[in-house]
């Protein structure tokens, strides 16, 4: 189920492009300041210049992050518990983000919203309909395609949509 979700997300929506490899590599001190070796990272190439909405980005990553760990926690070895609760959490904090978002886009009378509002309700439909019992028979499989999907599509859809967002001060 996953390839196939994972495939038909990636070949039907415009948001996403090829895969991102996520390593098993720790952090360390020298690969933490480098953009490019931590994909968990929430960089300066992400900041969007709104600050509640680079929070609420940066936080996202951070929840995504927390998948990662689970998957590479080698204590654990039923993990469906912990990733019930992580994409829990992230379908969550997601609709949040996703209504401030908007919210702001409304204020300032953005012309883009209508699509923005698309490419969100899509994506929370896609986490919504994650089937549990697929991630419960092949936790690791399952857990890796998902977060090469989540990853993928945060990043693209904040370079290449998010970043489109006028920055505008409210009063």
């Amino acid at each position: 189920m996953i390839k196939w979700l994972y495939s038909h997300i990636v070949s039907k929506d415009t948001l996403i492009s090829k895969p991102v490899i996520i390593s098993e590599k720790k952090a360390s001190k020298e690969n933490i300041e480098e953009e490019s070796t931590d994909p968990f990272a929430f960089t300066s190439k992400y900041l969007v210049g709104v600050s509640f909405i680079d929070d609420e980005h940066k936080r996202l990553f951070e929840i995504i992050k927390e998948a990662n760990d689970v998957m590479h926690n080698d204590f654990l070895y039923d993990k469906f518990d912990q990733i019930s609760n992580v994409l829990g959490e992230l379908l969550e904090y997601t609709k949040v983000h996703f209504a401030d978002e908007e919210k702001y886009m409304e204020s300032i009378n953005y012309k883009g919203l209508e699509d923005q509002k698309r490419a969100h309700s899509m994506f929370v439909e896609k986490i919504e309909n994650i089937n549990l019992d697929d991630v419960d028979e092949n936790q690791d499989e399952y857990l890796t395609g998902l977060l090469n999907f989540l990853l993928d599509w945060l990043a693209n859809h904040i370079l290449k949509a998010d970043k489109l967002i006028p920055v505008v001060e409210l009063k």
